[in-house]
This record gives structure tokens, sequence and C-alpha cells, in this order.
């Protein structure tokens, strides 16, 4: 006669079960844990090459911002009136690309060198951008050199250039007098919010690791660039780095490509 099975061994089969599983969990958590917290062997290679990953991304989620560069040729038509080479431009920008907020910079496209204006009272000014207004430094004595790249970024200062006016520039109307070329958009490192991420990195060191996602066990430094954020680093200690070049927006409107050192223990 066969033997019946009853309902309470198959709870006890499923209840084994269930212990297996539970305590397979178990001892994943438990072996995260000893990697990411007490670290019994150091930081291994594949987590600090992960962390260093990490790190560099958060990095650029606070410090990049948008720059736009736009390639401008100006041809003057001296009627109805002559072209000023004395005076600073008067234009319009047109595209999707603007921005409603921010600062421009001026490069000359031929010799690559910021220009220069007779405005100029303070700083490292060329250009004045508002809106889609924009005043252009255009004191050039060669009228084949009125070839420019025009970089604008919401991270770029918009100063009061007062002496630069309707009243008194250039007035140029599209297309008869200027075109706008290839436009190019990127995304490069803000001085300004550099010096932003070190006053976080100095102040509220414990709240920055956080929401970088690092574990509280390891600390981090960013070396190179305009600012330095670094830490004392312990004797007898393994330091893992990976070095990033990027572009930075300097806060005179130029491009510095710098080399960062992010280095974690």
């Amino acid at each position: 006669m066969k033997k019946k099975r009853g309902i309470f061994n198959f709870n006890r089969k499923g209840a084994s079960h269930l212990e297996m599983i539970f305590s397979f969990v178990l001892f994943i958590l438990f072996v995260t844990f000893i990697l990411l917290f007490v670290r019994p062997f150091g930081t291994s290679s594949v987590l600090s090459d992960s962390l260093l990953l990490g790190l560099h991304d958060s990095f650029e989620d606070q410090t990049t911002v948008n720059l736009t560069k736009v390639f401008l040729k100006i041809e003057p038509d001296d009627e109805p009136k002559p072209f000023n080479y004395n005076q600073c431009s008067d234009l319009t920008l047109m595209g999707n690309y603007l921005y409603e907020q921010g600062g421009s910079s001026v490069k000359n496209a031929i010799t690559g060198e910021a220009v220069s204006s007779f405005l100029k009272t303070s700083g490292n000014w060329n250009s004045n951008y508002h809106s889609r207004s924009f005043f252009i430094g255009t004191e050039e004595s060669d009228p084949n050199s009125l070839v420019y790249y025009v970089f604008l970024s919401p991270d770029l200062s918009q100063e009061d250039y007062s002496g630069c006016t309707n009243g008194n520039a250039n007035t140029l109307n599209f297309p008869e007098d200027y075109s706008i070329g290839s436009v190019e958009l990127t995304e490069v490192v803000s001085e300004f919010e550099l010096g932003e991420l070190k006053t976080r990195y100095d102040d509220d060191y414990d709240g920055l690791k956080l929401e970088f996602g690092l574990p509280s066990s390891v600390d981090f430094e960013i070396l190179g660039g305009p600012q330095v954020l670094s830490r004392n680093v312990p004797e007898d200690i393994e330091v893992r780095a990976k070095v990033y070049n990027q572009n930075v927006l300097m806060a005179d409107g130029t491009l510095v490509n710098t080399e960062f050192i992010f280095r974690i223990w």
C-alpha cells in the first residue's frame, strides 16, 4: 500500500528551500558589506576602477556647462554707410543654439587670438551678448580679417558694455553684411562651477561624498586645474588614481585643456 504524503511534509520541504534562499541572500549582503566598508584586503582593482569612474561622472555632473562655438564672417556693405573699422559692430545672432542667459567670448578665426576692443575697460572682454543682440569689437586693419569664432555659454559673464551701443556701432544686416557658418555644441568644465565644488569639498566633505555615491570608508581628492580639492593622505595606504584631460572654460572666456587627477584611498 502506497504511503500518502502529508501536507506537513510538503510544508517542511518548502520551508527548507526558503531557508536556503534567505541564507544565500544574507551571504551576498555580508560579502558586499565586507568589500565596500571593511575592505580586508584593501580596495580591489575592479572596485577601485568602478569608484574612480563613478567619481569622474559625478564630477562632470557638478561642473560641466554647455558651450556653443559659432563661425562668424563679417563682409560689410559700405552702402548706405561706410563701415568704420575703429568702432564695434552690432548684429543679430540667429539659431536654436542661443541661450537666454549667459555671455560671450570671441577669437579671431585666422590668428586664434582673443579679439581686443578699444572699448575695453577691465578684464578680457571683447563682446556683449544679450538674448539675440550681439556687439563685437571689430578693430581690424585688414578687411579680410573679419572672421571670428564666437563662444556662447550660460556660464560666461554678461557685463554692461555701455560704450558699445546702437548709437556708436556699425549696424550690420543679415545676410548683406555678415554670414553665420558652422555651429558646434559641446560640454566643458566651468571654472566657476569648479569654485563652487571646491567650497563644498572644504565645507561639507561628508555630504559631498554621499552625493557622489562613495562609501564612507573611501576618501578622494581631485588634483589639477584652477581649483585643487586635496586632503592629507595617511601613510602606508594604497592610493589608486586615474587621469582625465578636459577643457576648462575660464572666467575670461578662454578654453584651457587641463589634466585632472582623481585619487581614492
